[in-house]
Formats: structure tokens, sequence, C-alpha cells
């Protein structure tokens, strides 16, 4: 019986405990240290199947210094909203400034490998050779750092821990072969096959030149960024739809295309036609390259060949090309 009973306070120590954040208290809190948020609905299915292993997390990261808290969204929709919750569950980490969404598998194990790297630095030391290939879509490379470039760099990497590789290369070698001058500290971003810099001297400035070379202006559009992409508030889904993932000429004319518009209206991807062909056949899409836009919104669509894209983007953006009805899909 005493055996039983120790058994069971050791349980109940060992439980969980998520922190419960409201407006009132959440700014306070991240002030004071890094922290997991799991944004939720009581009647959310998913959010109750999560609930168990957030609370396992707890006692994972016991020793780390990460808040583990969550915010009931039905009491507080306005900060929710602040953070651009629109589904549940919804994962983010906070850590300053940088806001950071989690979108891998709602597992203890893959949630506290994550929280690992989020909780690290956001920068590494790399070789040389670890920079010559770089397969990532995206990159960031410090050559020449000093002491100061090094914490810059740190500092504004902080807002985009994990999102993709982010190098400080000590040997001298490296300038030369990014071809930038050999004695100042400079930030190289790679960014699709294309190389950008600058001097990493103000953190504010190395941050806006890192959002403006983190998004990829064409990104391959799947059922797992699908909602993000087509309900971001202001921007209508513009897809490009290809042959297959190997027509690279046809996906590099895409890239080209979307990187010249200038309306700031369209969230631009492409698809595959070989597997997505009798999604692009549904909106009169048939002929490849071509261009399928989707207002979700408003339930239109609007379909071109690539040679009409500029013309017809800017049409939509102005208004004077109207869509057609999306069709209702058959009960």
């Amino acid at each position: 019986m005493k055996f039983l009973v120790v058994a069971l306070l050791i349980a109940l120590v060992a439980c969980g405990e998520v922190k419960v954040l409201t407006s009132a208290t959440f700014m306070d809190e991240r002030a004071v240290q890094p922290m997991m948020v799991k944004f939720y609905a009581p009647w959310c299915g998913h959010c109750k199947t999560l609930a168990p292993l957030y609370e396992e997390l707890v006692d994972v990261m016991a020793d780390k210094d990460v808040l583990i808290a969550e915010v009931d969204c039905t009491e507080d929709n306005e900060l929710c909203g602040a953070f651009g919750v629109q589904g549940f569950p919804t994962l983010m980490y906070f850590e300053g400034t940088a806001n950071i969404k989690y979108e891998s598998q709602r597992s203890v194990e893959a949630m506290s490998a994550w929280l690992d790297v989020m909780m690290g630095p956001a920068t590494a030391e790399s070789l040389l050779s670890d920079v010559q290939s770089l397969p990532n879509p995206i990159n960031f490379v410090l050559v020449n750092p000093d002491e100061h470039s090094r914490t810059t760099f740190e500092k504004a990497a902080t807002n985009f821990k994990g999102q993709f590789p982010m190098h400080v290369v000590e040997d001298s070698r490296a300038a030369a072969h990014f071809g930038v001058e050999a004695t100042t500290p400079t930030l190289i971003a790679i960014h699709e096959g294309e190389q950008d810099t600058v001097e990493c001297e103000n953190s504010q400035e190395v941050a806006t030149f890192m959002r403006a070379n983190s998004r990829i202006v064409l990104p391959q559009l799947t059922p797992q960024n699908f909602r993000e992409l087509a309900t971001e508030p202001g921007k209508t889904l513009a897809i490009f739809f290809v042959d297959t993932l190997e027509s690279e000429e046809d996906i590099l004319r895409c890239r080209t295309l979307a990187k010249e518009d200038e309306t700031e209206k369209f969230n631009f991807c492409f698809m595959p036609a070989d597997k997505w062909g009798h999604f692009a056949a549904q909106y009169g899409a048939e002929e490849y390259p071509s261009m399928v836009v989707l207002d979700v919104m408003k339930e239109q669509f609007w379909t071109c060949l690539l040679e009409d894209v500029p013309a017809t983007v800017a049409g939509i953006a102005s208004g004077e090309i109207e869509g057609t009805d999306i069709p209702k899909r058959e009960e």
C-alpha cells in the first residue's frame, strides 16, 4: 500500500502543467524567457488529441529554459488573431521578437527535438567545403566575420531559426569563392540560385535584408501549404502548371514572371501537371506551362498561357478582367 501511495505521488508530481496565457500575461511571460505556445479551441478534436502529448512535453523540457504554454482562442480571440492563427491547434515558438510556427509532427519526440534546435544558436560555424555546394534554395553565409558581425548576424538570424541554413565561415578563401571584398564582413544570400550581399554592420538592416531574401519566389504548391498560400490576407493564389518537376526551363520561366510582377497581390507557386493535371483541368488548363489564378474568398478563377501572364495579373489586380465562378463540387 505504501509503495502504491508513493507511486501515485510520483506520478502526480511528474504530470506536466501547461502554463495558461492570456492577453494580460502574454507579453510579460514572453519578455522573461523563450516559450512554446499552443493556440487552441476546446471543441477542436485535434487539440484534444494533442493535449496529453503537450502536457508530456512539459516534463521532457523541464530542465530547459523554455515555457510550455497555451492560449484558448475562444477566450482570447484578439490575441490569437494578432499572431495570424487560422486553424487549431497552432503551435508557435517565441524568442525575443521572433515568432516561429511549428509545422512538423505532433509527437513529443518531434516537438522536443525542434525546441532543442530553436533554443540553440541560429547560426552555425561552417567550413568552406560546407558552403561550396548549397542544395537548399535559400542560404545565408557570413564571410570575413569579426565579433561585431557575428553578433549582428546571430541577432537577426533568430527570427529565421530552423527555416534555412545560416553559416559563418572563418576561412579567408570564402570571400573569393563568392566574389566579395576580402576584408569586409559580408552577409551573402544565396536565393534560388541568385546571390545578393549586404555589409554585416547594422542588425536592423541585416534583418530587413534577410526578410527580403527569405521567401521562395515560386514554391511548389502542396496539400500542406495550400491553406497558407490560398488564404493569406491581401493575396490571391496564382498557380503555374508545368509538365513535371524536371521541367526546369519552364519552372525558371515561371519564376522569372513571378519575380517581375509588381502588383504584390499574388502568391505565386507551381504544380507538376503529371500529378495534378486533373486539378488544372477543372479550371480549363490543359496545355502547359499555363497559369490558374484562384480567389478562394470570391470563389472565382482565371486561366491563361504563359505569354499572357503579365497582362492577366495586371488585369486581375486592377479589376479590369472579371473572373469565372469556381465550379461547385457535385455531391
